[in-house]
């Protein structure tokens, strides 16, 4: 694994350790990516991939959603099963949703939180990761996704730096920034099709999210 990778690896099992109601990785949606979600999500099957701690949760349990969680670090779901009994989570890849779940099994499934960010480092395969979910959906399902895009349309973008924790907890931390063109080449091969929404206006940290429609048909 590389350097990056392990640094993303141990920020993942220290948020687990940190995890608490005001944990910024559980908390609430803003209002526009509430809003981003609302306009596009299909009911009522819905996988959360990479689901961390749970962010976004009771707000898909809010609008209906019948949810199941997919995360493949077992820190992250070992805290999130038992914090969340009735929840049926699962350790895996997103490559291996189609796997897990069964194909065509979901209406949509959401990717908020940055997954970017750990698709795009070094020795990640995001077309595979796409892929997994695109099996996981029925045809003309929905994948909400959201991305920090760098500045090169093709190319990928690291930083480095420190990541809250909760009150007085900081870990540090890294994330991929892929190009625009590169993300939605990606999910274009996996078989969606693209929908780019700003989600903050901030022009340092350029948030978008990615509403993408799989246009695979009935076999």
């Amino acid at each position: 694994m590389t350097a990056e990778g392990e640094l993303y690896r141990a920020l993942v099992a220290a948020a687990a350790r940190a995890d608490a109601p005001d944990h910024p990785w559980r908390a609430p949606w803003s209002a526009a990516e509430a809003a981003f979600v609302a306009r596009h999500l299909a009911l009522p099957r819905v996988l959360l991939a990479g689901a961390g701690l749970g962010r976004g949760l009771d707000e898909l349990r809010a609008l209906g959603a019948e949810v199941v969680a997919l995360d493949r670090a077992p820190d992250m779901t070992r805290t999130l099963a038992a914090r969340c009994p009735w929840l049926r989570v699962e350790t895996a890849g997103l490559a291996a949703a189609g796997e897990v779940f069964g194909p065509a099994r979901f209406d949509s499934a959401l990717a908020l939180g940055l997954v970017s960010a750990g698709l795009f480092l070094p020795g990640e395969d995001p077309a595979a990761a796409f892929a997994g979910l695109a099996a996981a959906l029925r045809p003309g399902g929905v994948l909400l996704v959201d991305a920090l895009l760098g500045p090169e349309p093709r190319a990928v973008l690291l930083r480095r730096g420190p990541v809250g924790l909760g009150p007085g907890r900081r870990a540090e931390g890294c994330a991929a920034w892929p190009g625009r063109e590169l993300l939605v080449d990606a999910l274009v091969a996996a078989g969606f099709s693209v929908r780019l929404e700003p989600l903050r206006h901030d022009p340092d940290t350029p948030l978008w999210g990615l509403a993408c429609r799989l246009d695979r048909q009935e076999a």
